[in-house]
């Protein structure tokens, strides 16, 4: 058999070898690429529901943010500031601090459920518990510049009025609700006793 014959068999050969690659290629772009419906940007519907839902809350008056933020506006606005001033949190391409901000103060404030917050947000499960932590680490991070310790000592305005000093002098856990279980170390947990043995820090909202 000569080359020439050869070279007649194998051309069918490579032109049905060259149409199966193009036709793999073709559904491969098909299903990874121009899938419908599976866009990463997200749809201007969705951008508009969420930047009205935010305006809801922050500009429908003072009980509105109190209500859903457990927090006035002016607070809110400063809180966010310093997050985005510090470095802490940063706004991404297309969530704010502004909005991260009120889906972990949601979620803390009424006990929210990760489902839920889908449905007000329009973000998926996984970006709302990204932004939760990213804001619970957040408030870590600052924590020492706004929570300290008690000293141990009697308030003045206690101590010196004769109808609350001394029966208010050991009144501890008179607000549970408000009262936190620590973690400190040994030396300071005399200025964290609760009523049970458990160190507790007190805070008032």
């Amino acid at each position: 058999m000569d080359n020439w014959t050869l070279n007649e068999l194998a051309r069918p050969l490579v032109a049905a070898c060259t149409t199966m690659v193009v036709v793999i290629a073709c559904l491969f772009e098909e299903m990874h690429v121009n899938k419908p419906g599976r866009s990463k940007e997200p749809s201007l519907l969705r951008d508009v529901t969420r930047k009205k839902h935010m305006e809801r809350i922050l500009r429908g008056g003072c009980d509105y943010a109190v209500s859903y933020l457990r927090m006035d506006v002016g607070p809110f606005l400063h809180l966010a500031s310093i997050f985005r001033d510090k470095h802490i949190l940063v706004d991404t391409r297309h969530v704010l601090v502004e909005e991260q901000l009120p889906i972990f103060l949601h979620v803390v404030g009424h006990n929210t459920k990760n489902r839920t917050m889908r449905v007000e947000f329009l973000r998926s499960g996984g970006r709302i518990s990204r932004y939760f932590n990213n804001v619970l680490r957040a408030i870590c991070a600052i924590l020492d510049d706004f929570v300290h310790p008690s000293n141990g000592t009697c308030h003045p305005k206690i101590e010196s009025n004769p109808n609350w000093y001394p029966y208010f002098k050991d009144c501890i856990g008179l607000l549970d609700e408000t009262h936190i279980d620590v973690s400190v170390p040994a030396n300071e947990i005399p200025l964290f006793r609760g009523r049970k043995g458990q160190p507790k820090m007190y805070l008032q909202w």
